[in-house]
């Protein structure tokens, strides 16, 4: 159990992971999705310290599986206002999970006592034909128009496109200005639009990025994700930020302690993603 105390002081920095699978937020480790299994929280009744931002481990009481808005209350005992969505069914070329998400950042909203409106980062696997499908969608805010306590950017994926020109795509349909490009690394490979005919690096992938007019990234190396390993996702931040400065960067991975925080905001992160280190142990879903 993590020391809420410990967290909060760096809660500006901190983003929020909700893997969303089948409505679900499930818990990741190291990309293998199919091994996912539903995040499991304490439930709130079972606080016996009503004055502290935390939850004792001591009551080991089972909330609602997989709840996604559970997870949102969750972070919030940290100070957490900024939330990234990935979207597993679309991610694997399912349906895309509209409903689950808007009901997220509605309810998420109407429970929000923040001065400053939540920030939602939300990776839905945007290519070429999700984007003609789910155009009014992307680009209109009626899904928390009730609610002034949400803003939503949407993130132009690398590990999902087919090539560089999704980025022009996505810049057509929505302000640049809400974007997020996502560089998409695997064990320190980049992940880009290989299924085009000539194949992307990450610099080619960031080029067109920034002559649209896109200037925040988002990095992931999937294989740190839940594994408390961050130093060699660190060390791909660095060299890709170096290469490419200007940029605003948000990245995370393998987060157990504020010092591996620390270490992605040494290598040019702004914000820095974080999900296990938060989060109950893992237990077996019955």
């Amino acid at each position: 159990m993590a020391d809420p105390t410990e967290w909060l002081g760096i809660a500006d920095r901190l983003v929020g992971v909700i893997d969303l699978k089948a409505g679900k937020a499930v818990h990741a480790v190291a990309g293998k999705r199919n091994e996912y299994q539903p995040v499991s929280l304490v439930n709130e009744a079972a606080n016996s310290a009503p004055d502290s931002p935390f939850p004792p481990d001591a009551a080991h009481v089972r909330a609602s599986d997989g709840d996604p808005a559970a997870l949102v209350r969750w972070y919030r005992r940290f100070g957490i206002t900024r939330f990234y969505v990935a979207d597993l069914d679309s991610l694997t070329d399912g349906e895309v999970q509209r409903e689950s998400i808007e009901r997220l950042i509605k309810d998420a909203s109407n429970d929000s006592d923040a001065l400053q409106p939540d920030r939602w980062l939300i990776d839905v696997g945007l290519r070429k034909d999700v984007i003609a499908r789910h155009s009014k969608w992307l680009t209109s805010n009626r899904f928390f128009a009730s609610s002034d306590a949400a803003s939503v950017q949407w993130i132009v994926a690398s590990e999902s496109a087919e090539s560089v020109d999704v980025i022009d795509t996505a810049s057509r349909h929505c302000d640049p200005g809400g974007l997020i490009l996502g560089v998409d690394f695997r064990d320190g490979r980049f992940i880009g639009p290989d299924k085009a005919s000539e194949p992307a690096g990450v610099d080619a992938w960031m080029s067109r990025a920034k002559e649209a007019g896109i200037n925040r990234a988002l990095l992931i190396d999937v294989s740190a994700v839940g594994t408390g390993r961050s130093d060699a996702s660190v060390s791909t931040l660095r060299g890709v930020a170096e290469r490419h400065p200007g940029w605003r960067w948000i990245s995370g991975g393998g987060c157990r302690q504020t010092k591996d925080v620390d270490a992605y905001v040494c290598a040019g992160c702004d914000e820095v993603l974080i999900a296990s280190a938060l989060l109950p142990k893992l237990q077996p879903c019955t």
